[in-house]
C-alpha cells in the first residue's frame, strides 16, 4: 500500500476529533483492508437522545521494526490518545496538515537503552510521518511508552 495522500475531509476529521487510534496488525486489521489505520473518534453529546458516537477511519501506509526481538515479530501495534483536543502535539501537526500531504505511521519496538535492557523493560514508540508535495518530509514522534513485556506493550511482539 502506498502513503495515503490526505484531503480536506481527512485532515477536518482528524482536526475534529475527539480521540484518536492508531492501529497495526501484521495480518490486516478486522474493520479494513489495510495493516494499519487511523481512528478518528468524534463523540456524541450528552444532551443530543439520538446522538451516536462515530469514527472516521483513515488507512495509512505502515512501517515496524524493532531492536533485541528475539527471533519474534510485531504481530500488532496500538496507541490511543483519549483527548485529541487536549493534546498540543497531535493538534500542531493536525493543524500543519495540507490536502495532498501524504501520512504514514512507523511503530518502533524496544527502542531502549542499556537500562532498560538491564531491568527488562521495553521502550516502544510510534512516529507519524508527512510528506508533502514537493517531497519534504516531517516526522513526529507522537508516543513512547516504557512498560514491561506484557499485554501493555504498544508493540505486540510474537
Amino acid at each position: 500500500m502506498n502513503a495515503k495522500v490526505l484531503d480536506k475531509t481527512d485532515i477536518a476529521a482528524l482536526r475534529k476529533a475527539d480521540s484518536i487510534c492508531i492501529d497495526y496488525n501484521a495480518e490486516s486489521l478486522k474493520y479494513t483492508d489495510s495493516a494499519a489505520a487511523i481512528r478518528a473518534i468524534k463523540k456524541a453529546k450528552r444532551d443530543d437522545p439520538f446522538g451516536q458516537d462515530s469514527t472516521y477511519v483513515i488507512d495509512v501506509d505502515s512501517r515496524v521494526n524493532g531492536y533485541n526481538l528475539n527471533g519474534g515479530k510485531i504481530r500488532s501495534a496500538f496507541v490511543h490518545f483519549g483527548s485529541n483536543q487536549l493534546t498540543p502535539e497531535l493538534t500542531t501537526i493536525w493543524g500543519l496538515l495540507r490536502a495532498g500531504d501524504t501520512i504514514r505511521v512507523r511503530f518502533t519496538a524496544s527502542n531502549n537503552s542499556q537500562i532498560l535492557d538491564e531491568v527488562n523493560l521495553h521502550n516502544d514508540e510510534v512516529r507519524l510521518i508527512v510528506t508533502r508535495k514537493n517531497g519534504r518530509e516531517l516526522v513526529f514522534l507522537i508516543e513512547a511508552k516504557t512498560s514491561k513485556n506484557n499485554s501493555a506493550r504498544m508493540c505486540k511482539v510474537y
